[in-house]
C-alpha cells in the first residue's frame, strides 16, 4: 500500500488547460470489495492497489452523459456509459482510477478513446430505465441495462436502484470510492495519468433491486462477497480533464 489513506475531498488543480469538459447526470456507482492481489496484474506499470482497510474495490459506475465538450467548448455529443474500475496508487501518492471496460453507447468515441487514449471503450447498446415518480413526486427506481453490440449473445448487465436520502457527511468508503482526482492508463509510450476535477459528488445512498456483477466477473475479479459494500446514487457533476502527463518508468 501507498499514498495516504484516503484521497482528498477536493481535487487539486488540473495543471493545464481543458481538454474535455463532460456532464455527468443520474449516476449510479456500486462497489464490492476485492482481494489487492487479484488486481494487481490488472494495473498499468508503476501504479499499485490503492486499499482501504487492507481491501482492494472494483466498482461499476452507469451514467448518462448530456454533453460532452472539446477544448471545454466545442460540444461532440450525449452519450451513456457504463464502466468497471479500480483503484491505484502511484509513486507520488496521488489516488486514482483504472478503466478495466467503458461501455458507451456511442461507436465515434469508442473510436477515438481507443486511438487516442488506449482506453478500453466498447460499443454497447445502453438503456435508462425508470420507473417514474411515486404519487409526491420523489424518485422511484431506476437505473441502466448495458449489453455489447459487437458481442452475439453477451447477457445484459442491468444496474437498478432506489435512491435514498441525501448524504450529508461520507464514510471513508464513499470517499475513497469517489473522490478519485486522476486516471492512470497504460498506453504502447508507457504509463500516462490524466487529472480531473469536479465538484464533490452529492450523493444519497441507495436500496439495490437489480445489481448484476457479471461485468466485474468478466474482468476476471471476483467479489470477495456477492453483496455489494456500497450502493450510492447522484444527480451528478460537471467534470474537466485536464492534459495527460506520462509517468516515469518504475
Amino acid at each position: 500500500m501507498r499514498g495516504e489513506p484516503l484521497p482528498a475531498a477536493d481535487p487539486p488543480p488540473i495543471g493545464g488547460p481543458v481538454l474535455v469538459a463532460q456532464r455527468w447526470r443520474e449516476v449510479v456507482l456500486v462497489h464490492w470489495a476485492v482481494d489487492p492481489g487479484a488486481v494487481t496484474p490488472l494495473l498499468p506499470a508503476g501504479t499499485w492497489p490503492d486499499t482501504l482497510d487492507g481491501q482492494a474495490h472494483v466498482g461499476i459506475v452507469a451514467f448518462g452523459i448530456p454533453g460532452t465538450y472539446a477544448f471545454g467548448r466545442a460540444p461532440v455529443g450525449s452519450a451513456y456509459e457504463v464502466n468497471v474500475r479500480v483503484y491505484c496508487v502511484d509513486e507520488e501518492g496521488r489516488h486514482s482510477t483504472v478503466f478495466l471496460r467503458m461501455d458507451v453507447s456511442r461507436p465515434d468515441m469508442v473510436l477515438l478513446a481507443r486511438m487516442l487514449a488506449s482506453l478500453p471503450y466498447t460499443w454497447s447498446k445502453i438503456s435508462f430505465l425508470n420507473a417514474g415518480g411515486t404519487d409526491s413526486g420523489s424518485r422511484s427506481d431506476f437505473g441502466y441495462r448495458c449489453r455489447p453490440r459487437l458481442a452475439r449473445g453477451a447477457p445484459f448487465a442491468d444496474l437498478v436502484v432506489e435512491p435514498g436520502p441525501a448524504i450529508e457527511a461520507p464514510t471513508a468508503l464513499e470517499q475513497f470510492v469517489t473522490a478519485r482526482w486522476y486516471l492512470h492508463q497504460g498506453h504502447p509510450l508507457g504509463t500516462y495519468r490524466l487529472p480531473v476535477a469536479h465538484r464533490r459528488w452529492p450523493l444519497h445512498r441507495a436500496r439495490p433491486v437489480k445489481i448484476d456483477d457479471s461485468p466485474v466477473r468478466r474482468t476476471g475479479l471476483t467479489p470477495l462477497d456477492p453483496s455489494p459494500l456500497s450502493v450510492l446514487w447522484s444527480p451528478g457533476v460537471d467534470a474537466e480533464f485536464g492534459p495527460p502527463r506520462f509517468c516515469k518508468a518504475p
